[in-house]
């Protein structure tokens, strides 16, 4: 998901139901290979892009997340 659409896959899953639609019918993609769950977060690098994703998996889609981003936020500032 993320380095298909360059966004977290939650992300992903919110647009398409706010649009009232699924990954298959709006970007013409296997359900079963893109899932548009939360969980997978992009990892990007100034002046490169995405270059890794973070994936968190086994709790609810809200959850993994909220998760995957609080723990890039604690390396993130423990860097700083």
């Amino acid at each position: 998901m993320v380095f298909r659409f360059g966004k977290a896959s939650f992300a992903v899953g919110i647009s398409l139901a706010l649009a009232d639609t699924t990954i298959d019918k709006k970007s013409f993609v296997s359900p079963t290979e893109f899932s548009p769950h939360g969980g997978a977060f992009p990892i990007r690098v100034r002046g490169c892009g995405i270059v890794a994703c973070a994936t968190v998996s086994g709790l609810p889609q809200e959850e993994d997340h909220a998760l995957v981003t609080y723990c890039l936020e604690q390396f993130i500032n423990s860097n700083r």
